[in-house]
């Protein structure tokens, strides 16, 4: 009688656990996590936006990275994001963040002009705030601020120098992919056996990751100390132009595009003075292709066209997959304040680590 009545206590108790996991998950999610012990506050700055996939960046960001909780040497840690913009750093408003993220943005390279009206202001303070031990994940346009001058328009237009590599990318090739009409194109990055913990779980591994037409980086060989170590995450596996094949602008002679990317460096992860620094040339905050669809021999997956703003190209095999590598975004945040390494990641839901999945997903 006693094992019987047991029994149906234990099975009441099962029950209500399986109820209040499917009715109440923000409660067994709290439960499971508890109070954060620290928050983490992330700063997505806004530039000003040119192009609808641009204009997504900063709220598929803020989307995905506020409220994520992960554990840490027996902590908890939260993020909090918020927005910032041009004016907020002009103000010098940047002590209430830990890290910024610049998702990639070609406007920055017309903030840096509009910068020499401030005084450089908005470049002083940043480099300041990573000096001073915050942290920067920049992709793309926002790798190449972080690189060393000379880059286009230079030298009314320069940037910041926080990292000791130059940013390749030639106007004629590498820079033709911003002129799209669609989501971008899957590329192909080559994982390396770097031992940092953001792609822990992937050395050695092939990734698809959306591509806008950003840089590759080069070694500067700069002498200064707040310079750090260069530790290469990943390098570019595949040539964008053998990928999608597109010709350039008729202004600039038309004829087909050669991009010269493979093999270099697509992802570094370094220091500057007391800050962590992040660099993609790709786009890992925006949405990407399974490998297959990369892989494709399909001859008909490119469409180009001209219209009032010029020669346009469009991606049309298979359909993006959303936040595909925004757990490298995660886990790249986390880096920079100190919050991740090789011997705990752990998650729920994905929050800073992803489960390893085949690489045809």
């Amino acid at each position: 009688m006693i094992w019987e009545a047991n029994k149906k206590i234990l099975l009441l108790i099962i029950i209500g656990l399986v109820l209040s996991n499917v009715l109440m998950p923000s409660t067994v999610e709290s439960f499971i996590w508890g109070r954060a012990d620290e928050t983490i506050y992330i700063g997505i700055y806004k530039a000003w936006n040119s192009t609808a996939h641009i204009s997504a960046a900063v709220p598929l960001l803020l989307k995905a990275l506020d409220g994520v909780k992960w554990r840490y040497k027996g902590r908890i840690y939260e993020f909090k994001a918020s927005v910032l913009e041009f004016r907020d750093i002009i103000k010098g408003e940047l002590d209430r963040y830990d890290t910024l993220v610049f998702p990639g943005n070609g406007y920055y390279f017309l903030e840096s002009f509009l910068d020499n009206f401030y005084n450089n202001r908005w470049k002083d303070n940043i480099r300041k705030f990573v000096e001073n031990g915050g942290g920067y994940v920049g992709t793309c346009g926002a790798a190449i601020m972080a690189c060393q001058n000379p880059v286009i328009g230079w030298p009314f237009i320069k940037t910041l120098g926080i990292v000791n590599l130059y940013a390749y990318e030639t106007i004629f090739n590498e820079a033709q992919y911003y002129l799209q009409d669609g989501l971008g194109i899957p590329v192909l990055i080559h994982i390396k056996y770097s031992l940092n913990p953001i792609f822990k779980g992937f050395y050695g591994s092939l990734r698809s990751i959306n591509y806008f037409g950003g840089p590759a980086f080069l070694p500067a060989h700069k002498h200064d100390r707040k310079y750090g170590r260069i530790t290469v995450l990943a390098t570019y596996a595949t040539e964008p132009s053998e990928i999608a094949p597109i010709h350039r602008q008729p202004i600039l002679g038309g004829g087909l595009v050669k991009t010269n990317l493979e093999g270099k460096y697509a992802a570094i992860a370094t220091t500057y003075g007391k800050g962590r620094v992040v660099l993609f040339g790709p786009h890992p905050e925006l949405w990407s292709w399974r490998i297959d669809k990369v892989l494709s021999k399909n001859a008909s997956r490119i469409e180009e066209g001209i219209n009032a703003r010029g020669k346009w190209y469009r991606w049309k095999e298979g359909l993006p997959i959303p936040n595909y590598n925004m757990w490298i975004v995660k886990r790249s945040i986390a880096w920079t304040v100190g919050k991740l390494g090789l011997s705990e990641i752990t998650s729920r839901r994905a929050a800073i680590d992803r489960t390893f999945q085949p690489q045809s997903t």
